[in-house]
């Protein structure tokens, strides 16, 4: 039942179309019409470059989501706090049906971002462009839905709970941030390989690359003459910080307090 109320609200949000569609289509606006001004037109160089593009939208894209999500578990915080101890709803399965409603959801806008961007390219470059291995790009589009929920939940109850949540607006924006910076790290090389690595977002960014291309890119995607990514280290980091996350929203959700929204105030 909670799943289906939620993938419903979900999806007639226009909120969350907003920030996970909207908002990412200028980006893929800018990417394909404004930015590739001296890319080579063979189409390898196109669908190397559209793959950078691919990657970081999709990464952007969950990520913004999460700032619904936050705003979302925030403001029904008092509700949840009631329910948890006053009803047979348990925050085990609140967070399950939630969370997999989220993977849901970022996979059925995932695809509409990828498509809109293949659109796109073929209008500009007349190259079609789309995931080599679609299976790999659909396990990426519901495990990074469900990671950056998973995240969002922790984050608002961490500063609900104990912190005090003054500021929602600041506190809702951590995944865009964290999602910008490690993003467009990955593509420059400007971090050292551990922390390429063992960040939770660069991993996912390689492997939606390779979900794309069929090959394994590079360590720095920008640089051809760098060495190639490790895609089991990527794969373990990902699974590392999820199991991480996953548990940690597990046991902040069931720990939630009811908060007063008229408390948050913009600083």
């Amino acid at each position: 039942m909670i799943l289906k109320s939620y993938i419903k609200s979900l999806f007639s949000s226009r909120t969350i179309w907003f920030w996970s569609v909207g908002f990412i289509i200028f980006w893929l606006f800018l990417g394909v019409f404004v930015f590739p001004q001296d890319i080579n037109k063979s189409s390898f160089d196109i669908i190397n470059y559209a793959s950078l593009w691919y990657s970081l939208t999709s990464i952007l894209s969950v990520a913004a989501i999460g700032v619904s999500i936050s705003f979302s578990i925030y403001y029904s915080s008092s509700s949840l706090a009631y329910l948890f101890h006053n009803s047979k709803l348990s925050s085990y399965r609140y967070y399950l049906e939630s969370s997999v409603a989220t993977g849901l959801f970022f996979t059925g806008t995932g695809t509409v971002l990828m498509m809109f961007m293949a659109l796109l390219f073929y209008i500009r470059f007349h190259v079609i462009v789309y995931p080599h291995i679609f299976w790999l790009a659909l396990i990426l589009f519901f495990s990074s839905g469900l990671f950056f929920y998973s995240l969002s939940a922790a984050l608002v109850v961490i500063f609900n709970n104990w912190l005090g949540l003054k500021n929602i607006n600041f506190v809702a924006f951590i995944p865009l941030f964290l999602g910008y910076g490690f993003g467009y790290s990955a593509l420059y090389g400007s971090l050292p390989h551990w922390l390429l690595y063992s960040n939770f977002v660069s991993p996912y960014e390689y492997l939606y690359m390779m979900s794309f291309t069929g090959r394994v890119p590079f360590s720095n995607i920008l640089n051809h003459a760098s060495t190639h990514a490790s895609i089991l280290l990527c794969s373990v980091s990902v699974l590392i910080w999820m199991v991480i996350f996953i548990f940690a929203a597990l046991l902040l959700i069931k720990s939630i307090k009811a908060s007063y929204v008229e408390e948050a105030r913009q600083i």
